[in-house]
C-alpha cells in the first residue's frame, strides 16, 4: 500500500526549516505539487516559494489547492515582545487560511493544523503558546464538523519535543529533557509522516482528530 498524492497541490506554511521543511519534502516525495509558505523566497529549498507574512495577512496561492498544512508558528515565553505576533500567527492566520482554503476546496481536500503537546497539558511561562495551540485544537474540531458535509477533512497533529532550530537551545546536550517512553526526542521527519498520512486517502474517514506525536511522553 503506497501513498500517492500525484495531482494534488499543497500549501505548507513555515516550510523553510524544521518540521515545515520535512512536511514539504514528504508531500513532494508522495507526488504532490508543493507551495512552500515563507517570509523570504531565498530560504526555500523545496517546492514552489509562496511568500507571505502571517503576522500581517493570510494569503493563498492560486486555486485549486487540495491540501493545507498550517505549520508556521511562534514559540515564545509570555513576556517576550513577540507574544502579540504569536497569537496572530498561531491562531488568527490559521483561522483565516482555513477559511480561504475552504472557500475554494473540492471534496476530498484536507487541512492539517500543527498543534502541540502543550495544548493538552500546559507549559509554565508559555501559557499564551499553550492556549493558542489549545484554540487550534478547538478550531480543528469545529471545522471538521462544519466542513465534513462538503467532503473536506480537518485534523491536527500535536508534536512533543522535536529537534529544530527553534528548540535546539532548550534541549539538553546529553540525555532527554524528560522521560520519553520511546527513548529519544523526535526528528522533524517523525512528524511529517503522520501529516502525509492524514492528507492521504488512507485517512479518508479520519476527521476532527488531534493526533499525538510525542513518543508517549504525554498520554490522555
Amino acid at each position: 500500500m503506497r501513498i500517492d498524492l500525484a495531482g494534488k497541490r499543497a500549501l505548507v506554511t513555515g516550510a523553510t526549516r524544521g518540521i515545515g521543511l520535512a512536511i514539504a519534502r514528504a508531500l513532494e516525495a508522495a507526488g504532490a505539487e508543493v507551495f512552500a509558505g515563507c517570509r523570504s523566497a531565498t530560504d526555500v529549498t523545496v517546492g514552489e516559494p509562496f511568500v507571505c507574512d502571517l503576522s500581517k495577512e493570510a494569503l493563498l496561492p492560486p486555486a485549486p489547492l487540495h491540501i493545507l498544512v498550517n505549520n508556521a508558528g511562534l514559540w515564545v515565553p509570555d513576556d517576550d515582545p513577540l507574544a502579540a505576533d504569536m497569537w496572530q500567527v498561531n491562531l488568527k492566520a490559521v483561522t483565516d487560511l482555513c477559511a480561504l482554503f475552504a472557500g475554494q476546496a473540492e471534496p476530498g481536500s484536507s487541512i492539517v493544523n500543527i498543534s502541540s503537546r502543550a495544548s493538552h497539558r500546559g507549559e509554565a511561562r508559555y501559557a499564551g503558546y499553550a492556549a493558542s495551540k489549545a484554540a487550534v485544537n478547538a478550531l480543528t474540531k469545529s471545522l471538521a464538523t462544519e466542513l465534513g458535509p462538503k467532503g473536506i477533512r480537518v485534523n491536527a497533529v500535536a508534536p512533543g519535543w522535536v529537534v529544530t532550530d527553534m528548540t535546539r537551545e532548550a534541549l539538553p546536550n546529553n540525555g532527554l529533557p524528560e522521560p520519553i517512553p520511546l527513548g529519544r526526542v523526535a526528528e522533524p521527519d517523525d512528524v511529517a509522516g503522520p501529516v502525509v498520512f492524514l492528507c492521504s486517502t488512507l485517512a479518508r474517514y479520519v476527521t476532527g482528530t488531534v493526533l499525538d506525536v510525542n513518543g508517549g511522553s504525554y498520554l490522555h
